[in-house]
C-alpha cells in the first residue's frame, strides 16, 4: 500500500486477534513458533479475553512497539472494538496516543476497527455477533499527519481546530493548525463557524476561525454574515 507515501498519516494496517483465557497458552506457543520467541501480550496478567496483534505493517521499528499489544485493556479502544463487534460495522475511537509513539505525547491518534467473523458470518444477532468475533482489521493514524495531508497550505487563513466529540476543551483538541488554542474563538477571528462530523460512530467538533489574511480580503462594508463551510 505504500503508506507513507499514499496514506500519509495512517501509522499501520494491523489484525488483532480475538483469545480466551483458556487458549492464551497455545496462541502464544503458535507466535513463539513462527519465529517470535520472546512474543509475549502487553500488558501482562490473566484476563478472561485477549486481543492480541498478531500482524501489524509496515513492521518497523515503531510499529513493533504494537506486536502483542492488547487493546481491551484499554477503555477507549476497547470501547470502539466494542462497537464495532456488536453492530457489524467499522467503528472509530476516541481521542488517544498510540503505543507506537512510546510515551511521546507529541500528537494525538486514533484507531478505526473492522470486525471479522467466523466464516464472513457476522449473525442477525448482537450475541451472534459475539460469538462469531475472530478478531479485528485496524488503522492507527496519527492526526496532525492525517490533517497536514488533508488540508496542505489551506490553513494560511483559517486557524482549524478538531475535538473529540461534541466540547471543545484543551482535553479534548486532536488537532490546531496554528498551534494556539482558541479558548475564545470569538476573540481570536472576526468569523468563526462549528459543526458536528459524525465518523463510523463517532463524533468530532470542526472548528473554523478567521485569520487576519483572511479578513483583510473581504470588503466588511457590505458583508454582513458570512459562514464558513
Amino acid at each position: 500500500l505504500r503508506l507513507g507515501e499514499q496514506h500519509v498519516g495512517i501509522q499501520g494496517i494491523g489484525y488483532a486477534q480475538l483469545v480466551s483465557g483458556r487458549d492464551l497458552a497455545r496462541h502464544l506457543t503458535t507466535i513463539r513458533q513462527e519465529g517470535f520467541p520472546n512474543f509475549a501480550l502487553n500488558p501482562p496478567g490473566e484476563r478472561s479475553v485477549y486481543s492480541s496483534i498478531i500482524f501489524v505493517e509496515p513492521f518497523d521499528e515503531r510499529n513493533r512497539l504494537a506486536f502483542g499489544y492488547d487493546m481491551l485493556t484499554e477503555p477507549t479502544r476497547r470501547a470502539a472494538m466494542e462497537h464495532a463487534r456488536d453492530s457489524g460495522q467499522p467503528a472509530m475511537s476516541g481521542k488517544l496516543h498510540l503505543v507506537q509513539d512510546n510515551g511521546q505525547k507529541d500528537q494525538a491518534g486514533f484507531l478505526m476497527y473492522l470486525p471479522i467473523y467466523l466464516n464472513g458470518s457476522p449473525g442477525d444477532t448482537v450475541e451472534e455477533r459475539r460469538t462469531n468475533t475472530q478478531g479485528w482489521i485496524y488503522a492507527a493514524f496519527r492526526m496532525n499527519d492525517v490533517m497536514h495531508e488533508l488540508l496542505e497550505q489551506q490553513t494560511l487563513d483559517m486557524d482549524v481546530e478538531v475535538f473529540d466529540g461534541q466540547t471543545a476543551t484543551p482535553e479534548t483538541l486532536m488537532y490546531d493548525s496554528d498551534g494556539q488554542l482558541s479558548v475564545n474563538a470569538l476573540e481570536q477571528g472576526k468569523y468563526v463557524a462549528t459543526r458536528t462530523l459524525r465518523i463510523d460512530g463517532h463524533d468530532w467538533s470542526i472548528r473554523q476561525t478567521s485569520q487576519p489574511s483572511f479578513e483583510a480580503q473581504l470588503d466588511t462594508g457590505r458583508t454582513g454574515n458570512i459562514r464558513i463551510a
